[in-house]
């Protein structure tokens, strides 16, 4: 069976809670509780992202975000409460650090 893969031909805005759902189960992203926000599927999909930050990103060559980082960072910057469980190198710290370092930097 071929794995299917969400293309980019949709901006976020038209995007439909389908399309979504096909998103994160091709992300391998399982949500619980009500009213979480979409997630990022690029960098670029950070609203009011720093350009120091941004670079730090592109100079630390992160080409896109992980599975964690694509709902987690979304959650935190909506400052909801979040429970996330991946393995070990997927990327946990950077999901919660960098909504916190953007509220900072404001």
């Amino acid at each position: 069976m071929q794995k299917k893969t969400f293309e980019h031909e949709k901006t976020n805005e038209v995007l439909t809670e389908r399309d979504w759902r096909l998103f994160r189960e091709e992300n391998l992203i399982s949500v619980k509780g009500g009213h979480c926000p979409p997630p990022i599927r690029e960098w670029t999909d950070i609203k009011n992202l720093p350009s120091d930050l941004k670079q730090n990103i592109e100079e630390l060559e992160f080409q896109k975000p992980t599975s964690i980082q694509m709902q987690a960072i979304p959650i935190g910057l909506n400052m909801r409460d979040m429970i996330a469980l991946a393995p070990t190198g997927s990327g946990k710290s950077a999901a919660f650090l960098i909504p916190l370092i953007i509220f900072l930097m404001k």
